[in-house]
């Protein structure tokens, strides 16, 4: 073989030779040689948990053995996420055979989570990239304040809403929702739409409500036992507790003055809730009072009694003068509340006596008296009552003899000669809502004297113009003269009569002092009657009587 020949020969089988080490050396590949190939991603994970172990199977593809020197361990940005256990790849691996490990992930936040399986190994094997995505749910309260009431005391508000929110990635765990804290009695969970579980951004609501016993602030806490991030979560209660004010327009009502025993005015008081949240709540309205029973409540017009006025509204009350017994008269109308103090309305009246009798006028003989006047008409008129007493003016209705008479007229016989009678009389009216109870004006009097003069009445009148002078007789045989005068008292007739005479006709005309007189309509006389006798030799007065000639 010539020397080319050898030299040929000799790089042939040297380039055989690095064929064959280059063979030899030939290394595992985890995009190829691993199961699952690298590399790998992690379902998504709950922080918190772990996820389900991955084996990873590795395939030594030859032609050498694969020698590991140590157990593999993690690299790259995230290794304390993941986890290696069971494993078997260990010492020598032969051409052809294979070993495995488990990989696990468990995130400790969320987010994204990457590391690298590092492997102690000849020939050297390139690291098994791993990765995952770590979950959390994550809760958030709207308002994020919490929730703020305002109500008057012992009222509940209307249910608000807090909205519960997962803004996170994984679904939220929720145990319970209760309501803490120094106040928690007086909050009440009205309604909640949030279940055992809320799914990622998904949003429940629990609906809350404030019933305050006592003024003041308060605070709770509504506690959310959850796996969200920063758990449990709470929200702030708090109820501001207020109480009513009670204002009246007027303060005060007073009513026009009305007799006694009749409806007066009505008038109207508005009771307005000033509170701009709380609810007022009104008791049953009363009057009260020294006169309470001359005040009464309109029909129909107690509109407050048991409302609940709401905040700046009003109610309205209508009361009626109603006066009982003749004086002036108050009273209060009294506004319960939950307010802090009971409303007070004063009301202010005058009862009025029915209107008494007016012209009155009277006209006494020698046995009989005739008083005359005028019917008065109020209202519930009844009658004109008319006591008669000797001893001095009638005081009240029961202070004397009740006469009976006519309409506007009475004619009172039996009377005794030289006697005076005081009459009062009395306008008489029923309560309205009583007719038994009689009410009695003031006293209109006349006091009469029952002469000797027995005609013409004295104080009388008479259309005759001849009239009859009538006299009881005074003592055993007295004669008697009389006396008439004009109405200027100028004496314009004289006469004397016999002892058993004590009558005298008034003639149509006669002659006196020169000249000729008459009776004239529309005139007043007096009569001056005188009586004779031996103890009065040149005579005494024994009466009078003045009368008008119609």
């Amino acid at each position: 073989m010539t020397p080319r020949r050898r030299t040929a020969a000799l790089l042939t089988v040297l380039a055989f030779l690095v064929l064959a080490v280059q063979s030899a050396q030939a290394t595992i590949d985890p995009t190829v040689d691993m199961t699952p190939a690298s590399p790998f991603t992690f379902p998504d994970t709950p922080v918190g948990s772990s996820s389900a172990a991955t084996t990873v199977t590795v395939s030594n593809p030859g032609p050498e053995n694969e020698v590991f020197s140590g157990s593999p361990t993690l690299t790259g940005l995230n290794p304390g996420q993941f986890s290696i256990a069971n494993n078997t790849c260990t010492g020598t691996v032969l051409s052809g055979a294979n070993c495995s490990f488990d990989v696990t992930f468990a995130p400790t936040v969320s987010g994204a989570a990457s590391a690298g399986v590092q492997f102690a190994a000849t020939p050297a094997i390139a690291a098994y990239q791993v990765s995952g995505t770590g979950t959390q749910p994550q809760l958030a309260f709207t308002p994020s304040t919490g929730l703020s009431f305002a109500i008057g005391i012992g009222d509940t508000t209307a249910p608000q809403a807090l909205s519960i929110q997962n803004s996170g990635d994984a679904t939220m765990n929720i145990s319970g929702i209760t309501i803490t804290g120094t106040d928690a009695a007086r909050f009440a969970k009205s309604s909640q739409t949030c279940g055992a579980t809320l799914a990622a951004g998904a949003t429940c609501t629990v609906s809350v409500t404030f019933t305050p016993t006592a003024a003041g602030v308060f605070n709770a806490i509504l506690h959310v036992a959850d796996d969200g991030l920063n758990n449990p979560h709470d929200a702030n209660l708090t109820g501001t507790a207020t109480i009513p004010g009670v204002q009246t327009t007027p303060t005060s009502l007073t009513f026009p003055a009305q007799q006694d025993g009749t409806l007066g005015a009505t008038m109207q008081v508005t009771v307005k809730n000033t509170s701009a949240s709380a609810s007022l709540k009104v008791g049953t309205l009363t009057i009260g009072g020294i006169n309470r029973r001359s005040f009464i409540f309109a029909s129909n017009g107690d509109a407050c009694s048991g409302t609940t006025v709401a905040p700046g509204a009003t109610c309205t009350v209508q009361i009626t003068f109603r006066p009982v017994q003749i004086a002036p008269k108050s009273a209060a109308l009294r506004i319960p509340s939950n307010a802090a103090a009971t409303a007070n309305v004063a009301l202010l009246g005058a009862s009025l006596a029915p209107p008494f009798v007016r012209g009155v006028h009277g006209a006494s003989g020698c046995t009989k008296a005739n008083i005359g006047w005028t019917t008065p008409t109020p209202p519930r008129y009844v009658k004109v009552l008319v006591v008669r007493n000797r001893s001095h003016v009638p005081r009240t209705p029961a202070d004397g003899t009740v006469l009976t008479h006519g309409a506007g007229a009475l004619n009172d016989t039996g009377l005794q000669v030289a006697s005076t009678y005081h009459y009062s009389l009395f306008t008489v009216t029923n309560a309205f809502d009583n007719p038994s109870r009689l009410i009695y004006a003031k006293p209109t009097s006349i006091t009469l004297k029952a002469g000797r003069v027995c005609t013409p009445m004295n104080g009388g009148k008479t259309s005759d113009l001849t009239p009859l002078i009538d006299w009881v007789a005074f003592g055993k045989g007295s004669s008697y003269s009389l006396r008439l005068t004009s109405p200027a008292g100028r004496t314009i007739l004289v006469r004397y009569t016999s002892r058993t005479t004590t009558q005298y006709q008034v003639p149509s005309q006669w002659q006196y002092g020169g000249s000729s007189h008459k009776l004239v309509r529309g005139q007043t006389y007096t009569v001056y009657v005188y009586a004779y006798n031996a103890q009065y030799p040149v005579g005494r007065w024994i009466g009078q009587s003045k009368w008008t000639q119609t």
